[in-house]
């Protein structure tokens, strides 16, 4: 792409590059909102299977989020080796990057088959029935096998994704998350599996993700698959990926705090709310998949730009693409809330729990939306431009400094309500947004002006 980087457009390029990821991601939802529609149809009475499940999401986003920071930290070095066109770096990277998913994987299972009992009680508070708890370890204790090649396949697209080669992405998740569908009432009904089913076939979609993206590796030439033992792992390069991948994986550890945080102030309500809060979670990746899409593809194009010395690009990348970003998922978010009722009608049977999810959406969509354009957009660039730290203190401003602390300010004032979390949930998410937003533009102002620099000084020795 290395062409591609010294001239392009920049909404063409960023819908080139976001479009196979924003169609996978699609898939992906559709797939994780049918899993919570068979869940619910277990039984559509009963508060504690969505609520049990619900309670373990903290958990799986830790664990997704610990696999996609080794990711982000491939990604970012094999976008910047692109734009320097070091072709034999990204194998290096690749091939080490593969190596610490597949052992860093089979530690973390190992830790969470260990204390994931204790979590769960930790996170249920005070509210949550024992079926709910036994709901939520019945989930968890299948979904982990999948972990290990969730990790392995995270590697291998991460490589994909700095390479800008988006496609395989779209398609194997999209494949994955197919097949998942058409798996889960099978395994939940059909085979009598209940909530253990949905899990099963979560793990089966990931084992597929990865057999997909290994047959698209091992059809290169340069064979990055090799898994070794000490001696064949380059430490530097492992540091290197850790570097960056470490914030990351911060970022979304803050965010699984986050959540973990919340779901405890809202079990502590009642389960109603916390059933409520759990189906209008699925239904808000609605909201988050066209910014999430927009936001990788924004740091490819960073990355490769970056890596290329192209620094005086960085400005118009910066505003356009952000603005790109904020007019289709402001779009989707004004969708999501025409559609809700019926959504959360085919979810549950309860007619106040599909009220508290309508008055959360009608809350929340618009601001937490601006908020995530902005926040998203900033932390994705400042990953490309090797300052993940930034990104990690941006995320721990938006979902820990600002919103939790609001939560237990409006408590104390006026007590445990529902509107004093989403209040909460929507200053976080804006004004963390807003300053993340200004921190990045000051940035790649900055580079911006470097690079015009360097490019007079050039310009007057030729």
């Amino acid at each position: 792409m290395c062409e591609k980087v010294e001239r392009f457009n920049i909404e063409k390029e960023l819908t080139k590059l976001s479009m196979p990821i924003l169609i996978g991601m699609i898939f992906e939802l559709i797939c994780t909102l049918l899993d919570m529609f068979w869940i619910a149809r277990i039984n559509p009475q009963d508060t504690a299977l969505v609520s049990g499940v619900g309670l373990t999401y903290p958990l799986v986003f830790l664990l997704v989020a610990l696999a996609q920071g080794i990711g982000a930290g491939i990604s970012t070095i094999v976008a910047i080796a692109v734009g320097k066109k070091d072709t034999a770096y990204t194998k290096t990277v690749g091939r080490n990057g593969f190596n610490l998913s597949f052992y860093s994987s089979l530690a973390i299972i190992a830790l969470m088959y260990i204390f994931s009992g204790d979590i769960i009680n930790l996170l249920a508070g005070n509210k949550l029935s024992a079926a709910a708890k036994g709901y939520a370890s019945e989930y968890l204790a299948f979904y982990l096998p999948g972990v290990f090649f969730l990790f392995c396949a995270q590697a291998y697209l991460a490589v994909l994704q700095g390479e800008g080669n988006t496609k395989h992405m779209g398609v194997a998740m999209s494949l994955s998350t197919i097949i998942n569908a058409i798996l889960d009432p099978i395994f939940i009904f059909v085979l009598g599996f209940g909530v253990k089913g949905a899990a099963m076939t979560t793990a089966i979609a990931q084992v597929l993700l990865f057999a997909y993206v290994f047959v698209v590796m091992l059809k290169r030439e340069d064979k990055i698959m090799s898994v070794g033992g000490l001696a064949s792992i380059d430490f530097p390069v492992i540091k290197k990926i850790l570097k960056l991948g470490i914030p990351q994986s911060a970022n979304f550890v803050i965010m699984s705090v986050s959540f973990a945080l919340v779901n405890w102030f809202i079990s502590s309500i009642s389960e109603t709310f916390m059933n409520a809060y759990t189906i209008v979670n699925r239904f808000d990746g609605i909201l988050i998949t066209p910014t999430l899409a927009f936001s990788i593809g924004l740091s490819i194009m960073v990355g490769q730009n970056y890596g290329a010395g192209n620094m005086h690009k960085m400005k118009s990348i910066l505003k356009r693409g952000i603005g790109l970003n904020m007019v289709f998922s402001v779009l989707t978010g004004l969708l999501y809330m025409g559609v809700a009722k019926p959504l959360f009608g085919a979810m549950t049977d309860n007619p106040e729990v599909i009220s508290l999810a309508l008055k959360q959406v009608y809350y929340l969509t618009i601001v937490t939306t601006v908020g995530n354009v902005l926040g998203l957009c900033a932390g994705s660039i400042f990953q490309a431009i090797e300052k993940p730290i930034h990104s990690t203190f941006i995320m721990l401003l938006r979902l820990l400094l600002i919103t939790v602390p609001c939560i237990l300010l409006l408590q104390f004032i006026f007590g445990k309500t529902v509107q004093n979390i989403w209040i909460s949930i929507a200053a976080g998410s804006l004004l963390g947004g807003i300053i993340g937003y200004g921190m990045v533009r000051n940035k790649v102002k900055s580079l911006s002006i470097e690079g015009q620099d360097g490019a007079n000084v050039t310009e007057e020795t030729a």
